[in-house]
């Protein structure tokens, strides 16, 4: 595994390219911290770990070289993403505080990175059921 050289952002994705001439890139939304980000504070970073990491001190955020073997990509159209667009406007960062979610874990549901368990969804019908009561 090569080491990060170089760090950039375009087209809604976060490439990298190491000492050895591999290009990576992921979607930003595999980091929701840093797709909510301003492009000054996405640029403020600094390389750690001999190579290994990147860390925006700013926005508490880390990445390790490895996040970039994964190759899942956002899926729009999953059951989470539909469920809230059912709902409607919703302030994302609010429900997931009233449902006891990290923010970033729940965005990472809505864009497909991850699956939630059922455990997780059932959380998240139920917040969007009492919102729904509400409207």
């Amino acid at each position: 595994m090569g080491k990060i050289e170089k760090i950039w952002f375009t087209n809604n994705r976060i490439y990298v390219l190491t000492d050895d001439g591999t290009e990576k890139s992921r979607p930003l939304e595999a980091f929701p911290i840093l797709m909510d980000a301003t492009d000054k504070q996405r640029n403020s970073f600094i390389i750690l770990d001999e190579g290994q990491s990147i860390r925006w001190n700013e926005i508490d955020e880390d990445i390790h070289i490895s996040s970039f073997d994964e190759k899942k990509e956002p899926n729009p159209s999953n059951e989470v993403a539909r469920m809230i667009e059912a709902v409607g406007v919703i302030d994302i960062t609010a429900f997931a505080k009233m449902i006891g979610m990290r923010k970033s874990k729940l965005d990472l549901f809505r864009y497909g990175i991850w699956s939630p368990s059922r455990e997780s969804l059932q959380k998240i019908r139920e917040g969007l059921h009492r919102i729904s009561n509400r409207i």
